[in-house]
């Protein structure tokens, strides 16, 4: 027969007992709990990565369905005047004020002031078929800059090559005596060679 302490001890013992395999239960639902928050969240993020690149492919193919359609309308547009960059500039930005005879750095500038007005950044904020619009002026834009830039060029060489052509004829023909002692001056004048 057990003494009164001994059935208290054990009382207590089970007491514990019990204790523990309710902590341990408690500490098992919590991890559950957890792995299972866990697992919903990454199913969340994976639907919404999901949801992300669908929406992305489908403004991508919005992107360019818009963009063959307008890309030919502001070619269109531009082709009346693509000899005529005065025109073309005050086409696209009526707000720039070009005379019919600008100069050259005044085309130049005419053409950055229109760029900046289409320039991506500028759109940000507006719709995608305004965004869209807008990058095809600018690239638009931009390869005409280029391509005038790129005549201007042009025809300041050949016109230097020609008078330097010129030039080195008649100072041959009048200076043929004394070709030898300024030769050398000639040269660097010109940027012969």
């Amino acid at each position: 027969v057990m003494s009164t302490q001994e059935q208290q001890q054990q009382r207590e013992q089970r007491q514990r007992q019990a204790d523990e395999d309710r902590t341990t239960q408690t500490r098992q639902a919590r991890q559950k709990q957890q792995q299972h928050e866990l697992a919903m969240k990454t199913a969340q993020r994976l639907e919404q990565l999901r949801q992300e690149q669908r929406k992305q492919k489908d403004e991508e193919q919005r992107r360019n369905e818009l963009r063959d359609r307008i890309h030919p309308e502001i070619i269109r547009q531009a082709h009346p005047f693509k000899n005529n960059p005065i025109i073309l500039i005050k086409k696209f930005c009526p707000k720039v004020r070009l005379s019919a005879n600008a100069s050259f750095k005044d085309i130049v500038k005419g053409f950055k002031r229109a760029l900046a007005q289409y320039h991506p950044d500028r759109t940000v904020n507006e719709t995608l078929e305004q965004q869209i619009r807008a990058e095809e002026i600018f690239k638009l834009l931009s390869t005409e800059k280029e391509k005038f830039e790129k005549q201007n060029e042009t025809r300041n060489n050949h016109h230097n090559q020609h008078h330097q052509h010129h030039h080195a004829h008649n100072s041959t023909h009048q200076h043929h005596q004394t070709y030898h002692r300024q030769s050398s001056h000639r040269h660097a004048r010109h940027g012969w060679f």
